[in-house]
This record gives C-alpha cells, sequence and structure tokens, in this order.
C-alpha cells in the first residue's frame, strides 16, 4: 500500500513556493505524489517542467476527474457560452444578460462538491495507506477556491486524512493593511480560512503571526522559506534557461519587477519613475510584469507612452525570476519577495516606496535599499553607474534579514519540510 501527498496547486505563485517541496520528495522516492492543477496554467512553464521528468509524480488538472457528460453537460457550460446561445436565438437583450455576460467561468460552475471530491479521491487514492492533502495558504480574498478547499478538507477529515496548508507567500509587507480596500485591521485580517487545515505552514515569524488569532500555536509550524533557501536557489540557477539581452551590454542592467495594482500600487508614478531611469542613456531597464498583468495597468512601453526610449522593454513574467535577477546589475520592485532572492545573491536592490502604500519589510531591514522619493531613485541610479556592485547595504543587516526571513531556524529548509511531511503520514 502506498502513502500518497496530494497537492491542490491554484496559481502560478503556488509554483514558485510548493514545486521546492515537490523536487525534494521526488528525490526521495518514497512517497507517491499527486499533483492537481485547479486553474489551467502552461503546461510547458519551467516550474512545472522541473516536475514533470521524475517518475514518481502523477499531474492532474481538476476537470480530469469530471465524466465526459458532466463536461459536457449545459451545467458546467459557462455563462458567457450559455448567454450568448440565447441570445442568438431570442436576440433578447435585458440588463440582466448583459451584466452576466461579463462574469468569468468560475469554479462554481462546475460540479466540485463533497461528492465529486469523494469520487476524485476514490480514483486516486483507493491503494493508499497514508494521505496527505496539501493546499497553499486560503484566505478571504481566495474567492470560490474557500468552497472548494472546504470540501476538500470536509472530505479528508471523514476519512482520516491529515490536511495542511503550505506557504503562498514569504511576507514582504511589514504592515497590515495591505490591499487597496483595507480600511481597518478587521478588514485587513484575511486569515481565518485557513483555520480548517490541521495545520498551517510558514516561511517565518511575521508570516505566523497572522494566524495566532485564528489557531492553536502548535498547529503553526515555521520551517524557513522553500522558495528563497540555497539549496533551491543554487538549482534554480543551474537549471532555468539564462535571460540574454544583448540591449543590456556595456550598461547598467535594470530590473523592475510589477505589482497589481490592489495591492495599493500608484501607477502614474511607476510611470515617472520609468521615465526618470529612462533619461540615463548607460542603463537598461526591464521591467517585468506580474502574472495578473491586466490588474498591474502597465500593459507595455507603447500603452503607456514611454516607447520613445529604447532603453527600456517590457518582459512577461514567464521568464524566470531566478534569469532575470542573474541578468540584472540592480533589483527594484514594489514590495514583492522577488527581492528576497537577490539578497540571497548579494545583488543591489532598491525597495520602490515611493510607488506603493505599503512598507517593505527588507527596508526596514535595509533602511538604505528605500528609495522614498525620485530625488533618492536619480542619486540611486548614479551611485550604481559609478559602482554597479554598491549593495545599499551591509553585511549584517543581509545575515539578519536571511537569519529572520529565509533560513528559519538555520539553512536546512527543504530537509525540514521533508521530514515535517513525512513524520504526518508515519503517525
Amino acid at each position: 500500500m502506498k502513502k500518497t501527498i496530494v497537492f491542490f496547486i491554484r496559481h502560478y505563485n503556488d509554483l514558485d513556493h510548493i514545486v521546492p517541496i515537490l523536487y525534494k520528495l521526488c528525490s526521495l522516492n518514497s512517497f507517491h505524489l499527486c499533483v492537481i492543477f485547479v486553474n489551467r496554467l502552461n503546461e510547458n512553464d519551467y516550474r512545472i517542467n522541473l516536475v514533470k521528468q521524475k517518475g514518481n509524480i502523477e499531474l492532474y488538472h481538476i476537470d480530469d476527474f469530471l465524466s465526459s457528460r458532466e463536461k459536457y453537460s449545459p451545467k458546467i457550460i459557462s455563462l458567457q457560452e450559455k448567454l450568448k446561445i440565447y441570445l442568438i436565438i431570442s436576440l433578447i437583450r435585458i440588463p440582466v444578460i448583459r451584466k452576466l455576460l461579463k462574469k468569468k467561468p468560475s469554479l462554481k460552475e462546475k460540479k466540485y462538491d463533497t461528492s465529486f471530491i469523494e469520487k476524485m479521491f476514490d480514483s486516486l487514492l483507493n491503494d493508499s495507506s497514508k494521505v496527505l492533502v496539501c493546499f497553499d495558504w486560503i484566505m478571504s480574498t481566495s474567492g470560490l477556491s474557500i468552497d472548494l478547499s472546504t470540501n476538500v478538507v470536509n472530505v479528508a477529515k471523514t476519512r482520516g486524512y491529515t490536511t495542511v496548508s503550505l506557504p503562498h507567500g514569504d511576507s514582504p509587507h511589514l504592515n497590515k493593511m495591505i490591499f487597496d480596500k483595507d480600511l481597518n485591521y478587521e478588514i485587513a485580517d484575511i486569515f481565518s480560512p485557513t483555520a480548517k487545515f490541521d495545520y498551517v505552514v510558514v516561511p517565518n515569524q511575521l508570516c505566523a503571526n497572522r494566524y495566532k488569532r485564528h489557531m492553536d500555536e502548535n498547529r503553526i509550524k515555521i520551517l524557513g522559506s522553500p522558495r528563497y533557501n540555497d539549496e533551491w536557489l543554487a538549482f534554480l540557477k543551474r537549471n532555468v534557461t539564462p535571460y540574454r539581452n544583448d540591449k543590456g551590454k556595456y550598461k547598467l542592467k535594470a530590473v523592475l519587477f510589477l505589482r497589481p495594482h490592489q495591492f495599493i500600487v500608484h501607477v502614474e508614478e511607476i510611470i515617472n519613475n520609468i521615465r526618470l531611469v529612462a533619461q540615463f542613456q548607460q542603463v537598461h531597464l526591464v521591467v517585468v510584469q506580474h502574472s495578473r498583468a491586466s490588474n498591474t495597468g502597465l500593459s507595455s512601453t507603447s500603452a503607456i507612452g514611454i516607447d520613445k526610449f529604447s532603453n527600456v522593454e517590457f518582459v512577461a513574467d514567464e521568464i524566470s525570476p531566478t534569469a532575470l535577477i542573474q541578468w540584472a546589475d540592480v533589483v527594484m520592485d514594489l514590495s514583492t519577495s522577488i527581492t528576497f532572492e537577490a539578497i540571497k545573491w548579494s545583488k543591489p536592490v532598491l525597495c520602490m516606496e515611493n510607488l506603493h502604500g505599503n512598507k517593505s519589510t527588507i527596508a526596514s531591514y535595509m533602511p538604505r535599499t528605500a528609495v522614498f522619493c525620485r530625488d533618492d531613485l536619480y542619486d540611486a541610479i548614479e551611485q550604481l553607474i559609478q559602482n554597479p556592485n554598491y549593495t545599499f547595504y551591509t553585511e549584517e543587516e543581509r545575515k539578519r534579514f536571511i537569519d529572520d526571513m529565509i533560513d528559519v531556524p538555520d539553512g536546512n529548509v527543504l530537509n525540514r519540510y521533508i521530514d515535517f511531511l513525512s513524520n504526518l503520514l508515519m503517525d
């Protein structure tokens, strides 16, 4: 009888944090691993390809467990398709139909109820003696995934399966009200849905603090960052396709990582800061789209009127951040955890505090990385042109940040995750 771990993956961001754990588990060859994608992701994504080659892992989309009849049932056709058919037939145009046409297909329109979960588990786990079910962090902002994860947890518990919520991030913000809609601490507390899991795993104490009011501390496990530990970063450096861009030759190579607008992002000032950097002909700036590019307000150089600058270009987020960071001389961000990796490689970083309404964790640990105004950015770029190795932080600051945020309590992070998950399957 097999010992099986089932992973539900919803977004690209989950891949960054869960694939390192999957890859380490694959190398042991001790467990049967099943990955179920809840949303359609690019099958050629470099993170997915890293685990595809392993023999003891199976990859599915959740719809694979729908019967042929269910897949083509009218009940599962998206609202757009149904209403387009109605409109063609009847040519009726009423406000309700126009409103419904704007809705996207969703999990709710599909039969992911407890009976479906039972059927899916029967298909996957009949010959398994021990089972562990893993999601990422489920929050009140997770939309219809809240219902799906609740159904999965409820079925898992009736079967005696242990459930775990694995990291979805690394807490790049020190403050709590991080979204544009957050006007008090109650609105900002989005973490209660995770309490339904038997355990929640976090990389550091800052993340652990979110869950203390919702669950016993003995169910909160601080194991370090699966994404930014040395073992995984070294593996990525060896295996990702290098980013090549001859336009940056003989210039200061800068990379700016964007964020969705709901993180209190100031789009107009981002554009102005891009223009400021573009003035320096000794600089080549690469602006990296977020996986939800439509939510950044910045789609291309032409869309925001900076296409006249030959030393600025936009790239898609499918390019590995590791490859971009290895290429870059300086990494700029809007309070994302991407910069954690740059810190690990001792790269210069600029925390663009003037471009969003949050407080960056990195800027708190390393105050000279913070850019509060255009003057700060201008002066920093001039400094880097003169000395591209100028880091804006001391080695002592860097070590304290890594010890507190990434390698917690030490650098043996992935083995700690494997030990934790393995022990749950031994109970």
